[in-house]
């Protein structure tokens, strides 16, 4: 037994992590960015959320996914980066 009460639910560690943002900027906690893996990243509306209480943020993005740009509000991410070199591209593992 861990000694955690019966009274405490079961939240994911995503779940935990947006309370604590939104918390952080709820009671004005100076900060100046979030960044996510693709477990915490995938998720538009979390980054939607983010721009619209102007937190800057990095989230992890497939080429299928859509992003906003100052051309469009649903932007395929795999068209930003179309004629951009590949010597331009690195792939990084997060391990």
């Amino acid at each position: 037994m861990a000694g955690v009460s019966d009274k405490v639910g079961f939240e994911t560690k995503v779940a935990m992590a947006k309370v604590m943002v939104r918390r952080a900027i709820a009671d004005q906690i100076p900060f100046r960015w979030v960044t996510a893996d693709a477990a915490y990243g995938f998720s538009k509306g979390w980054r939607f959320e983010l721009e619209q209480a102007d937190v800057f943020q990095v989230m992890a993005a497939t080429r299928h996914d859509t992003v906003v740009t100052r051309w469009a509000i649903d932007h395929p991410v795999h068209d930003l980066f179309t004629g951009l070199p590949s010597q331009k591209w690195k792939r990084r593992g997060k391990g």
